[in-house]
């Protein structure tokens, strides 16, 4: 719509940091009565009705929210606040489906928020999961500003009525668009995946090399997915193509946010023989008894030791 301008994106952008603030989701009622009195204006700026009399640029006000955060007198434990930062960016709970078991262990303690993981159940009966994983330490807020962005362009395939099919590939190449031309972001590696149980068959999109394990129901070894491609956000000339594969009953796939360029090869063998090893030992265990397995296995082996760890697994 032509209504829709960087004005909306900071409305948007506005309402998701008071979801966060206040922990809980608005359905288009805000009170901001519920939030800081210093931390007010800001957001009530942002917020206004009127997009003449908003927050212009969005820059302007991811500024005043650090400022704020600057300057608030409360005293408050830095590695907690890290902590309640991450925990925001992650899933509450692992959502239940008939037709999708999933399984999901992220790491206790993070040396800085960077990850951002999101599961989405498409109209279209399919299942589209988002992993996000920031290459600088002060990546929080872009990494909010890409969770805004994403939810707006699944929209239609959330909400309408028509129930719009989704095709990985075109979403890839418009939010590689959107985020080349954000202020705000950041080099971030990401897996974007996109499973559809009717039609058995899974696609993904990554710029994180060996972090897809895929293990048929009838195979002896799970294989990993390849097909690495550029980050997102980085050059408008670069190409993102869905690399898919037949994803039957019984299957799964095993994906992990460890960034393989920051590991040794030591330590990327030691991933990968874990990895399958577990998979093959377990492959009738229940998918959240096995990510955790897999998960405390591989801390065990120090590999987690600087960077923030998810692992999530997937079988239908």
């Amino acid at each position: 719509p032509s209504s829709v301008d960087y004005n909306t994106d900071i409305y948007a952008l506005a309402v998701i940091a008071y979801e966060m603030l206040t922990g809980n989701l608005s359905y288009g009622k805000i009170n901001l009565s519920l939030i800081d009195e210093k931390l007010r204006p800001i957001l009530e700026k942002a917020l206004h009705a009127d997009p003449k009399m908003r927050t212009h640029d969005v820059v302007d006000f991811i500024t005043e929210i650090a400022s704020y955060l600057k300057n608030s007198e409360e005293s408050i434990d830095h590695a907690a606040t890290i902590s309640i930062l991450q925990k925001e960016l992650l899933p509450e709970e692992i959502p239940k489906y008939d037709d999708l078991e999933i399984g999901l262990t992220v790491s206790e303690n993070f040396p800085y928020p960077s990850l951002y993981y999101e599961f989405f159940h498409l109209l279209d009966g399919s299942y589209f999961i988002f992993l996000a994983n920031a290459q600088e330490r002060d990546s929080y807020l872009p990494i909010v500003n890409m969770r805004g962005i994403i939810h707006t362009l699944l929209y239609p395939n959330l909400h309408s009525i028509e129930g719009k099919e989704f095709n990985l590939s075109e979403f890839a190449t418009l939010l590689n668009e959107l985020l080349y031309h954000d202020k705000l972001h950041k080099k971030t590696l990401t897996t974007l995946l996109h499973i559809h149980p009717k039609n058995e068959t899974i696609e993904h999109i990554t710029s994180m090399e060996d972090s897809i394990y895929h293990l048929p129901s009838k195979a002896d070894r799970p294989r990993s997915l390849s097909g690495k491609t550029a980050p997102l956000g980085v050059n408008l000339s670069n190409e993102f193509f869905a690399t898919s594969d037949t994803f039957a009953t019984g299957d799964i796939c095993c994906i992990h946010s460890f960034v393989s360029e920051e590991l040794s090869d030591d330590s990327k063998e030691v991933l990968d023989s874990t990895t399958t090893e577990t998979l093959i030992h377990n492959k009738y265990t229940e998918m959240g008894a096995l990510s955790r397995l897999l998960f405390n296995l591989l801390e065990s082996k120090d590999l987690s030791k600087n960077q923030n760890f998810t692992l999530s697994l997937f079988k239908i």
